[in-house]
């Protein structure tokens, strides 16, 4: 009976501090995206959309090519153009790369460019799938 009644009254009992009740987050994703798009803008960054997108697409690639992340990217392209049916070239994947890589070491990069490398990388990455 006792244990009954103990059960009873503890029943809307917390035995923890109490938490604090949440509170909504009032900016959007968006917002983190526009703001970092115009301080790249502003700061003439554009090689840091490639910075962030050619790492992942090369070791996306070794993955599906079943190549380790550190390859080459001759062995990358001979194993596009050997497992794949990627349209482009050799000549066209290698410039592909080779360019990727040099605006990641520094060399000047134009809008048009930048563009033109980024919509290869997504186009070679679609036909992945």
């Amino acid at each position: 009976c006792l244990v009954a009644l103990l059960l009873t009254f503890s029943y809307g009992k917390r035995f923890a501090r109490p938490l604090p009740i949440p509170i909504p987050d009032r900016h959007s994703p968006l917002e983190f995206v526009g703001s970092m798009a115009s301080l790249q803008k502003s700061a003439n960054a554009h090689d840091l959309a490639l910075e962030n997108i050619y790492p992942r697409f090369k070791t996306r690639l070794c993955r599906k090519l079943g190549l380790p992340g550190s390859a080459s990217t001759q062995a990358v392209v001979a194993g596009l153009k050997r497992r794949t049916r990627i349209k482009d070239s050799e000549v066209e994947l290698m410039r592909l790369f080779n360019e990727s890589e040099a605006v990641l070491k520094g060399d000047a990069v134009y809008d048009q460019q930048l563009v033109d490398l980024i919509a290869t990388m997504r186009r070679i990455s679609g036909e992945l799938k």
